[in-house]
């Protein structure tokens, strides 16, 4: 059984995972699916949109050494995602 961690952008897309996804993956073996928002989304005044690659990067690797036995995944949307500049 494998634990699963998806880190998304949003509270939408939280939301998403926890009714949605999370329910359909115990059908194939996940035991303990949880979202997380990257950063601090929920303190953020804009909402919306991913921050920069390199700080989702982190996070995504804070959360790897924190859980080896889990699986981490990324939920994202790509509207409005920066093509270029320090954010892209």
């Amino acid at each position: 059984m494998t634990r699963l961690l998806v880190l998304v952008e949003g509270e939408t897309e939280e939301t998403f995972v926890n009714a949605v996804l999370a329910p359909h993956l115990r059908n194939f073996g996940y035991t303990n699916i949880g979202a997380r928002l990257l950063g601090n989304a929920r303190q953020r005044f804009r909402r919306g949109g991913i921050r920069g690659w390199s700080s989702a990067c982190r996070d995504l690797e804070r959360h790897l050494r924190q859980d080896r036995a889990a699986a981490v995944a990324l939920m994202a949307d790509y509207y409005a995602l920066p093509q270029s500049g320090p954010r892209a």
